[in-house]
């Protein structure tokens, strides 16, 4: 994959005869890298997987009898390493 900006737009790459994709963005390693540089979509991505993953969490100990600890122990095992 190729930023769609670096390259001019009538120019295609190839690698082993197979022509390579323009993107505006794409995961890599788990971070989102944009053709323009910015994190900001990146920092977005992640708070709404950290978000997504809090509510799915929530729904399951939210009305249980779990100790606050234990909350605590799991929010930072399941939430934090999400949006870290």
């Amino acid at each position: 994959m190729l930023f769609h900006t670096v390259l001019h737009p009538l120019m295609q790459c190839y690698i082993s005869r197979n022509p390579v994709e323009a993107v505006e963005s794409f995961v890599y390693l788990g971070s989102e890298i944009h053709s323009t540089g910015s994190l900001e979509p990146e920092v977005r991505r992640r708070i709404a997987l950290a978000k997504s993953c809090f509510n799915l969490l929530n729904r399951g100990i939210g009305h249980s009898s779990i100790s606050f600890s234990t909350e605590v122990k799991l929010y930072r095992t399941y939430i934090q390493p999400s949006y870290m």
